[in-house]
């Protein structure tokens, strides 16, 4: 499942009122980001998307392709434009959504019709990941139930791995976003959230969460594990290895010459499933402690690479660049 978008940034101090470069556009769109990331790393994953029937979504449809993204799910809509995002970033490479073209209901990925949702072939799936800003708008919140749903229905067959991504300019009302995301959280299996995604969705700090992850993880009953990451300070997890015990840790982040960190989260999220995909299930993965901690490393790795170069997409790790890190810079006990 994805919310697509072509995103436009422009890389000036925040601090000053500087002279705006030209805009420098990129596809991406943090499912669409996990997608291409994942096929880069060698995996099979199919795109759950609208596009509109323009330029921008043609584009986005072809680079997809190109990076080995399976898109015969998208959905291509006339008469609805393909969404684009206007993201700032300052000196040290983070960004801020800012906006939009047009109003934000009047894009492709909100008509997303969930008749035409591929429940079987979800059913069928490993992991499903989705977002939570599909939940901002009547048709695409419906497409996101309905495979949730379906991948549920597949039992432990099927995990939903959902990324927090609050960001404010797609909602209307902050207090009905929270209501409508934590009820959607109930479905996941794994929720991966940011530290600043934390504080706005539970008030938790970042400093409570790294204390203790497990207690994040007791917020969601329904959930096999979560995973806080927190840029520069690295990442905390805790995941149920059985009824009465879990396994948790924190990783240190990689030290990188950072340019962007557009897309580091969502290559965080390909690096993990990755290396649950090579254990073969969430729960196997966490019935072996070490095995965890290195696919949270690996997770880590693969976030670190994406921001030495700029862009979600065109930045992403191969399989061989995330190895390489994890060789050169963790001791062989934690791979």
């Amino acid at each position: 499942m994805c919310r697509t978008h072509p995103s436009c940034g422009y890389a000036t101090p925040t601090d000053t009122v500087p002279r705006l470069p030209p805009p420098l556009c990129a596809a991406g769109g943090a499912p669409c980001n996990v997608a291409t990331a994942l096929s880069r790393l060698g995996v099979a994953v199919t795109f759950v998307t609208a596009l509109g029937d323009d330029e921008r979504g043609t584009q986005l449809l072809n680079l997809c392709k190109e990076r080995g993204v399976l898109m015969h799910a998208a959905q291509v809509l006339k008469g609805a434009p393909t969404r684009d995002v206007y993201v700032v970033r300052d000196n040290d490479g983070d960004r801020e959504f800012a906006g939009f073209g047009r109003p934000t209901e009047s894009y492709s990925d909100c008509f997303l019709d969930a008749n035409s949702i591929p429940a079987e072939e979800i059913s069928a799936a490993t992991v499903l990941v989705t977002g939570t800003l599909g939940l901002a708008y009547p048709g695409s919140r419906d497409s996101l139930t309905r495979a949730a749903d379906a991948c549920r229905a597949a039992g432990s067959s099927c995990r939903l791995i959902v990324d927090v991504n609050w960001r404010p300019v797609f909602w209307g009302d902050a207090d009905q976003a929270r209501v409508t995301v934590l009820a959607y959280l109930e479905k996941a299996s794994l929720i991966k959230i940011s530290d600043s995604d934390l504080e706005w969705l539970l008030g938790v700090g970042l400093e409570e969460a790294m204390g203790d992850p497990c207690k994040i993880l007791d917020r969601f009953p329904a959930a096999m594990g979560v995973m806080v990451t927190a840029g520069a300070r690295g990442a905390t997890y805790c995941v149920h290895a059985g009824p009465k015990s879990s396994v948790s840790g924190t990783v240190e982040s990689f030290k990188v010459d950072t340019v962007d960190t557009t897309g580091a989260g969502d290559a965080f999220t390909a690096g993990f499933i990755y290396k649950l995909l090579e254990a073969g299930s969430l729960e196997q993965l966490a019935a072996d402690p070490r095995a965890m901690r290195a696919a949270v490393v690996f997770a880590a790795a693969a976030g670190a690479l994406t921001t030495t170069r700029p862009g979600a997409i065109e930045s992403q790790p191969t399989l061989g660049e995330v190895r390489a890190l994890v060789r050169e810079r963790v001791p062989e006990r934690e791979q």
